[in-house]
Parts: structure tokens; C-alpha cells; sequence
């Protein structure tokens, strides 16, 4: 299955899957498309924390929002219609970005190992896990 051809009507269409064109909507669909086939998002949150370059204990949907709407950002807020348009357009945005690059550039061990590497170079970073 060609998921960036799938994900692009569902983006242009939504109400064609039954969804309201929400943000929320949409990352609770891939969510559940994830469930079913783990890969599909295999390296997706590694991804987005090296695009993002912080937010390594965050969830990828709260990455994507961060990265839609970064001046208006608070997870406890509903987004406006505006924001939720940004967010929205922006979570298509870097899923094809993300899927092409994982098609393009060895897959998600790649993305992995990319993330990894991000991870050792902050000074937070203890390979041990100490504190």
C-alpha cells in the first residue's frame, strides 16, 4: 500500500474516512493505523525530535503540534480553528517528509541510528542512565 498517496486524500478529504478534519482526528487515524501495522510509523518520533532538535520525552503528536503552532503551543489548550488548520496542514507536511526520507535513506534503522547519534550529542545524554 502506497501510505504518502493514502495519507494525502485523507488530508485533502477527510470526511471521505469519516473525520472531521481535526487535528486531534487526524493523529487518533494514524494512531490507530500504527496499531495495525507497527511499522508504518517505525522511526516517526525519532524523526520528528531531530527535526524539532528538543522534545525527546514527548509524544510524536505533541512533536507535530509543537511544530505546527511553536508560539502558541500549550497541550492543555484546544487549538482554534486557525491553529487547528496549521497543525493539521504541518502533521501531513512531516509525515511525507518523514516517509520519503525513510524510503530514501535506509529506513528506520537509519532514522534510529540519526536519533541516537542526536541524543548522545546533548548534555543531558548518559549512556549508563544515570542521573
Amino acid at each position: 500500500m502506497d501510505y504518502r498517496e493514502l495519507f494525502d486524500k485523507l488530508h485533502r478529504r477527510p470526511g471521505m474516512f469519516g473525520l472531521d478534519g481535526s487535528f486531534g482526528q487526524f493523529t487518533a487515524f494514524l494512531q490507530g493505523y500504527r496499531m495495525a501495522d507497527a511499522r508504518l510509523l517505525d522511526g516517526w518520533r525519532e524523526w520528528l525530535v531531530i527535526q524539532f532538535d528538543a522534545g525527546n520525552n514527548l509524544t510524536w503528536q505533541a512533536l507535530a503540534r509543537r511544530l505546527a503552532t511553536p508560539e502558541e503551543y500549550s497541550p492543555l489548550l484546544p487549538l482554534d480553528d486557525v491553529q487547528n488548520r496549521a497543525a493539521s496542514d504541518t502533521l501531513f507536511r512531516l509525515l511525507d517528509r518523514f516517509l520519503a526520507e525513510r524510503e530514501s535513506s535506509g529506513g528506520a534503522s537509519a532514522i534510529k541510528a540519526a536519533h541516537q547519534a542526536w541524543m548522545e550529542r546533548q548534555s543531558w545524554y548518559r549512556p549508563d542512565g544515570s542521573a
